[in-house]
């Protein structure tokens, strides 16, 4: 089972890379390209690809506004949409995806695009109306939410699994007295 991925630490407030972004080639890209703001993309990348709640406060976010909205928050300055950024980014999704990542995330895009389409358009009937898939939906839904928690709960219990000594969670940046500064 794979634990979480460890991108970036905070230390003193400040974002820090981790070891892992000066062996994997495009996170050292990022590194020497980047400089004092590649700290800040490593947080771009982790928080764009954990779904992970406990250390990702974005995981709940739709995943088609993700980006927009991350990268609004963490680093506006910079462009995520380059190519060196883009690289890296596929290159951390790729970390994350095991299997109970991939169906939990299907989930809940699906879901998501569920909930979307019921808000946005309005009831029909009739040979061409919506009427009978909206009904096949709901009947379909308690199933569909409980799949989706499941596969939430077995996710979780993948990326919970590093732990210390006496079963105690490592936190993400490991020092509870540190503080996102500059960000």
């Amino acid at each position: 089972m794979a634990g979480r991925i460890r991108l970036f630490d905070i230390i003193g407030g400040v974002v820090t890379p981790t070891e892992h972004c000066y062996t994997i080639a495009s996170l050292k890209n990022i590194m020497e390209e980047y400089g004092e703001n590649a700290g800040k993309i490593m947080a771009y990348l982790h928080y764009m690809c954990s779904l992970n709640g406990q250390d990702n406060p974005f995981a709940d976010l739709p995943e088609e506004e993700k980006q927009e909205v991350i990268t609004r928050q963490i680093c506006p300055e910079i462009d995520t949409d380059a190519v060196d950024i883009k690289d890296a980014l596929e290159v951390v999704r790729k970390m994350h995806e095991t299997a109970t990542y991939t169906v939990y995330k299907g989930f809940k895009v699906m879901l998501e695009k569920l909930g979307r389409y019921l808000q946005v358009n309005e009831l029909t009937t009739g040979m061409d109306g919506n009427l009978t898939q909206v009904v096949n939906a709901a009947k379909s839904y308690p199933a569909l939410s409980q799949a989706f928690k499941e596969a939430y709960k077995e996710h979780l219990e993948e990326v919970q699994s590093e732990k210390v000594r006496g079963g105690v969670r490592l936190s993400y940046d490991e020092d509870d007295n540190d503080e996102i500064e500059g960000l």
